[in-house]
């Protein structure tokens, strides 16, 4: 009943499409054909004006995750500078991925800075501030961001009196376009603050974005229009426009921008009358349409975007190609009616099929069986292309965590970098002596062997609700409590730690039986606040945890061999689960890199 009823649908779907569009066709005549040309100039300019909003839209809210994540980085915690490390080298990555972005800073309330910055030198300024007053300090890098040079300056340089940082009070701030003061170049900047609990404003990151991209991507967009496009914010100060003779560097309003007398003419009858469309003749006659259109409220840009048209450009060869495409149209309308009824009934069945499946597949259950064998050429392709989908997809889920994956599917969002501070509990693994253990065998016994210890490994914390972030060499990093939220991370965290004690025991005592090397694991475990979600660039990503809370966790488990143990976890870990767990006082002692001692525990059996 089903496919019946879709074959039809689709039948009538084809037809009525097919018959409507020979009817207006036909009924078009020569009177009508500047309508047309209307239609096709409306539609061209709302694609043309679609796609550079969109690209530049989505070009700019890179840039604003990227200093949103930057601001939120260490949460409440203002020392920007005991931080410098993490920040720089994220700052280095976003500098080093978007060419557009001139500089990415960040400062906080006491009037600490530390910036990154490309120009003219490829620099890392850092400000430190105190009662005594403010010393500045410059790191010059190569193109690798090797050092080369190191100077210290005084400054009277104040970044809380910058109009980024007084001016940003919402999640993102833009300003309007100015000349950068180093590079002489045109840009804009956009800053996000951070506020903690009582509202009190904490630090402020930044970035400025050059015009000169944007400039490109108009230019490319005017080609296919043949025409000129002009980008400028609220004030009508030009950002961008397409004009190739448009070389100033200088903020330019839009009724002085010399390079086009008719976009000052256009402007003029936008100010005026709030005309978004019309047309306009020059001083030859030549007769040129335009469209003004505004940047999405949620975009929180309050940009424009002119397009100027020629009219010649539009109307071209419309009427002498009008009486072919009547006379083709009916002819197809014909066959195709014919073509139709019969496909359609043949398509339908399969199609139905295939959606199903695919249903299947947004909901991760991939056992079911897909047929390759439609004698449609395009339905064998699709069933081909769907059995690969559902090939690739069982391969993928082995790579990340199941849970995101059904997260993003349900989302129906693309995957982009983001990030989020938690409280999760992180476990580092590592086999003892394996290097000297891998030295002593052939490399694909290692492999073998070492993928049967995965394997326990993985179970014991796929069974108690952890993720797992990744496999480095020999050890394992995973944590609990992200994606998915779960109860007392801790208490899973610690059955998965003893269940991997347990299961190598039991597989150590099978390996010596067969004369095989043992693997001993130690472990280092520590609970905390990190920052986990998609770091990376936009062209590669990883669901991944960063932060100080990692590397406490992987030097507890380095610490083991001091101790002579083989399971150490903090303080912070110990506090979640001494109500129902018997730990042992290891030793106090301050990790490298860290000013605070921490207590070092672990459980014996």
């Amino acid at each position: 009943m089903r496919t019946k009823k879709f074959s039809i649908k689709l039948s009538e779907l084809f037809t009525l499409l097919l018959s409507s569009v020979t009817a207006i066709l036909i009924a078009y005549n020569y009177s009508k054909s500047y309508d047309l040309s209307y239609i096709m100039l409306d539609k061209m300019q709302k694609e043309i004006t679609s796609n550079i909003i969109n690209v530049t839209n989505k070009t700019l809210e890179i840039s604003a995750n990227h200093v949103h994540i930057l601001s939120k980085l260490n949460g409440e915690n203002k020392d920007i500078l005991k931080y410098k490390y993490v920040l720089t080298n994220l700052m280095k990555e976003q500098l080093a991925s978007y060419d557009y972005l001139s500089s990415i800073y960040i400062a906080n309330i006491n009037g600490d800075f530390l910036q990154l910055r490309r120009y003219p030198k490829l620099t890392l300024r850092t400000i430190q501030r105190d009662i005594n007053g403010s010393i500045e300090y410059w790191e010059y890098f190569d193109a690798h961001f090797n050092i080369i040079k190191k100077e210290r300056k005084n400054t009277h340089y104040d970044p809380r009196e910058r109009s980024w940082f007084y001016n940003a009070k919402d999640e993102n701030h833009w300003s309007s376009p100015y000349k950068y003061a180093t590079s002489k170049e045109l840009g804009i900047t956009i800053s996000s603050p951070y506020f903690d609990q009582q509202g009190i404003k904490m630090k402020v990151a930044g970035a400025d974005i050059t015009s000169a991209k944007l400039r490109t991507f108009l230019i490319e967009q005017s080609h296919k229009i043949q025409g000129d496009i002009v980008m400028f914010d609220e004030m009508q100060n030009v950002i961008a426009s397409s004009f190739s003779n448009d070389t100033s560097t200088d903020v330019v309003k839009l009724s002085q921008f010399n390079n086009s007398p008719m976009i000052v003419e256009a402007i003029k009858k936008y100010n005026c009358f709030d005309k978004k469309r019309g047309l306009l003749s020059d001083k030859e006659g030549e007769k040129y349409f335009y469209f003004f259109s505004d940047f999405p409220k949620h975009s929180n840009m309050n940009w424009r975007v002119v397009l100027l048209i020629p009219q010649k450009v539009i109307l071209g060869d419309i009427i002498s190609t009008m009486y072919e495409t009547i006379v083709i149209s009916i002819v197809i309308l014909v066959l195709f009616i014919l073509i139709v009824l019969y496909v359609s009934k043949k398509l339908s069945q399969p199609i139905i099929k295939i959606s199903n499946q695919i249903k299947s597949i947004e909901t991760l259950h991939l056992n079911m069986k897909i047929d390759d064998n439609s004698q449609v050429e395009e339905i064998h392709q699709a069933q081909s292309s769907l059995k690969s989908l559902q090939v690739a997809l069982s391969s993928f889920i082995k790579y990340l965590p199941v849970e995101l994956i059904k997260q993003l599917m349900e989302m129906n969002q693309e995957a982009k970098v983001d990030g989020e501070e938690r409280e999760i509990a992180i476990m580092f693994t590592d086999i003892e002596n394996f290097t000297t253990i891998s030295e002593n065998m052939p490399p694909k016994e290692v492999a073998l062997q070492l993928s049967e210890y995965f394997e326990v490994v993985n179970s014991a914390i796929r069974k108690h609700d952890g993720t797992i972030d990744k496999y480095i060499g020999d050890a394992v990093l995973a944590f609990w409590g992200a994606p998915k939220e779960i109860k007392d991370p801790c208490h899973q965290a610690i059955k998965s730690a003893l269940m991997i004690q347990k299961l190598t025991q039991e597989i150590n005592e099978e390996w010596q039986a067969q004369g095989k090397a043992m693997f001993k694991t130690r472990i280092g475990m520590h609970y905390g606040k990190t920052l986990v979600g998609n770091i990376g660039s936009n062209a590669r990503l990883n669901y991944t945890v960063i932060g100080d809370s990692v590397n406490i966790a992987a030097r507890l488990e380095e610490i083991n061999k001091h101790y002579q143990t083989y399971l150490l976890f903090s303080e912070e870990f110990y506090d979640q689960i001494q109500d129902h767990y018997e730990a042992k006082y290891i030793d106090t002692l301050s990790l490298k890199g860290k000013t605070k001692s921490t207590k070092l525990y672990t459980i014996e059996g």
